[in-house]
């Protein structure tokens, strides 16, 4: 899976978009404005990019 990276570092308005979420810690994962989170959650990666079964 590969999914874009923004480094907040570099970009001033990802890092205050993020911490307008409210969060203070990176990695800040978005889906839409109901789902998102700020660290390494396993739970939900695996909710909204399931690992692909091979056939």
């Amino acid at each position: 899976m590969s999914l874009p990276v923004v480094d907040m570092e570099a970009d001033p308005a990802a890092l205050e978009f993020a911490l307008s979420l409210g969060y203070q810690q990176a990695p800040v994962m978005w889906i839409d404005a109901d789902t998102h989170w700020s660290g390494f959650n396993p739970i939900e990666l695996d909710k909204h990019f399931p690992k692909e079964i091979p056939a």
